[in-house]
């Protein structure tokens, strides 16, 4: 039963909100001072306050901080005179003011929206810690969280999706977080740009038996096998003109047609896209359809690349290290700071993907159980060395050459065939080098 706490010194007035609230199944706790009310909020942790700004012991605004601790709203009742006290606690994150007397309806209808406010937050904190621990969004950054409460937003509303981003952002992870956030059923991911342009139809919205040479029986598409559940369209930049009228007419119906078939099928899918193209821009070149796009793109979510994100590549990492430990029945127990400092400061084009990919290889090669810089890829090692360079005016071109070669060689723990390829020269030129140089 929803939960409110009633913080007023006017015993009649308290009595007369107490007694018409519970009418409406709301469990009341009253009292009658600031301290009383603040020790109720602590022990009850209620849902939303009423708070009267003037009382015996103590102004309302200075315990309105602190009974945000305790509870998710405050609505204030005040009299005329103190409105200004009022707005300024509204800046102090109240719900909303009342002046007195009070009109027990309009005291109704704004705890009933208040309490629309409570559960909302309560179902975004749900999901977000479902999602965190799901593993689904990795990350501590705005974005990551403002990503989520989005989430928490939508999940349950059968609207299309659009999700724009460039190559491993992630949008994928996105488009699965929503769904797992949902009560759908099942998640089907179709990638538009790797289905043959005459295999589409098929693909999507299946076929019967004989509609056409070799189709021995039917085959439902994945608008059918998505029934109840998420449909996923990635790339759906890449989709031929004739699918896109086809496809707004599923979204327009919610019907479905297979191939060989007269009798069209319902399905109830939720549609969630994902482009790394502008498909603003591709509507402006009459490549896609306007009003598809405007469908699609009932609500946007852009995935940041991992660039714009670097507070979050250490749980990123941490997060790749894992999963490589279980699918190689590897024991690799963390990464050194330095290679945490190279990942913060190089700029992914490949985003959140590429530093998979880096992880993996990483950890393939790797022979203690600590990962270190030598085991970088040879273009994200380059980038640096050529950064880490100072160099003082006034130096010989071979002094040049010579300090270069050497930072490079730190930079790959001495190893001279990396160190070799880095430079662009072969291993005996190397060795021919230092040898010149005496450096062992």
């Amino acid at each position: 039963m929803p939960e409110v706490l009633i913080i007023e010194d006017d015993k009649v007035l308290n009595e007369t909100m107490c007694d018409f609230l519970k009418n409406f199944k709301y469990n009341i706790f009253c009292a009658y001072t600031g301290s009383e009310g603040l020790n109720i909020a602590k022990e009850k942790l209620p849902d939303v306050v009423i708070l009267d700004l003037r009382l015996p012991d103590t102004n309302g605004m200075e315990i309105i901080e602190e009974l945000k601790k305790y509870v998710e709203e405050i609505i204030i009742i005040t009299a005329h005179g103190d409105i200004s006290d009022a707005v300024k606690a509204t800046k102090l994150g109240v719900y909303n003011f009342l002046e007195k007397p009070v009109d027990l309806k309009l005291l109704l209808s704004e705890l009933n929206r208040a309490f629309e406010t409570v559960n909302l937050k309560k179902e975004i904190k749900k999901l977000k810690e479902q999602l965190q621990k799901s593993g689904l969004l990795i990350g501590k950054s705005k974005f990551i969280e403002r990503l989520k409460e989005k989430i928490g937003m939508i999940a349950e509303k059968n609207i299309p999706v659009l999700i724009t981003g460039e190559s491993g952002t992630g949008k994928e992870v996105i488009a699965r977080a929503i769904h797992e956030a949902s009560n759908r059923k099942n998640f089907v991911a179709v990638n538009c740009g790797a289905i043959p342009q005459e295999l589409f139809e098929s693909e999507l919205f299946g076929y019967e038996k004989g509609a056409f040479t070799g189709a021995e029986k039917g085959k439902p598409g994945k608008f059918e096998i998505a029934d109840g559940g998420t449909l996923f369209l990635d790339e759906i930049g890449e989709l031929p003109k004739n699918m896109q009228v086809k496809l707004l007419r599923v979204l327009e119906t919610k019907e479905v047609e297979r191939i060989g078939s007269t009798t069209p099928k319902k399905v109830d899918v939720r549609i969630i896209a994902a482009t790394n193209r502008d498909l603003k821009t591709l509507v402006n070149e009459g490549q896609f359809r306007e009003d598809l796009y405007f469908r699609l793109s009932v609500f946007n979510i852009e995935a940041k690349p991992l660039r714009e994100r670097i507070e979050d590549i250490p749980l990123l990492v941490n997060y790749f290290v894992d999963m490589a430990n279980e699918e190689f029945g590897t024991n690799i127990k963390g990464v050194n700071p330095d290679v945490i400092e190279i990942f913060q400061k190089y700029y992914w084009p490949g985003n959140i993907r590429e530093l998979k990919n880096v992880i993996y290889s990483m950890i393939a090669i790797a022979t203690e159980d600590i990962l270190n810089k030598s085991l970088l890829p040879e273009k994200l090692l380059e980038s640096f060395v050529d950064e880490k360079i100072e160099l003082p005016l006034g130096l010989t071109i071979e002094e040049v050459e010579k300090r270069y070669t050497l930072k490079t060689l730190n930079w790959v723990n001495n190893n001279k065939s990396r160190a070799a390829k880095i430079l662009g020269i072969t291993k005996m030129t190397l060795f021919s080098k230092l040898k010149k140089w005496d450096i062992q």
